[in-house]
């Protein structure tokens, strides 16, 4: 798939992109939620770094729709993965992103997810990334 992996700049273009794609279940990442205000003030808050720079990149098509997107919400080792929130069926497309945003930030040692039971293209992914899965049990 032919696609521009870039800098999430514009926080409004990205909310609408994470609110419509989240509201459902089969691309729904539980860390995100649904309302567009609400998603937007979390972007300013919590993935921004102190030097300005935005942990979140996206993918778009030639006519510049956002296809795919993927933001780590980092607090010092550790991410707490947004996404990745993909329009289209290509795991291709949102490997690329996902390689590119843990080279930009050696330093995380530690990435959570929390995928939506529904939303099989990323359980697909997890088993493609190797990720492990972490069940809470009651003590």
């Amino acid at each position: 798939m032919d696609a521009i992996i870039e800098k999430a700049n514009n926080l409004g273009e990205l909310s609408r992109f994470l609110s419509e794609t989240n509201s459902q279940k089969t691309s729904h990442i539980g860390y995100c939620g649904d309302k567009e205000e609400e998603i937007y003030q979390t972007l300013k808050e919590d993935f921004i770094s102190d030097e300005g720079d935005i942990k979140f990149l996206i993918a778009r098509n030639r006519t510049g729709e956002i296809l795919a997107a993927i933001g780590f919400d980092i607090e010092e080792t550790v991410a707490e993965v947004w996404g990745p929130f993909n329009k289209t069926s290509s795991i291709d497309l949102q490997s690329q992103l996902w390689k590119q945003l843990v080279n930009e930030n050696p330093l995380i040692q530690e990435f959570h997810f929390f995928i939506n039971n529904e939303n099989i293209q990323q359980q697909v992914f997890m088993n493609d990334i190797k990720a492990k899965r972490l069940v809470n049990t009651p003590s």
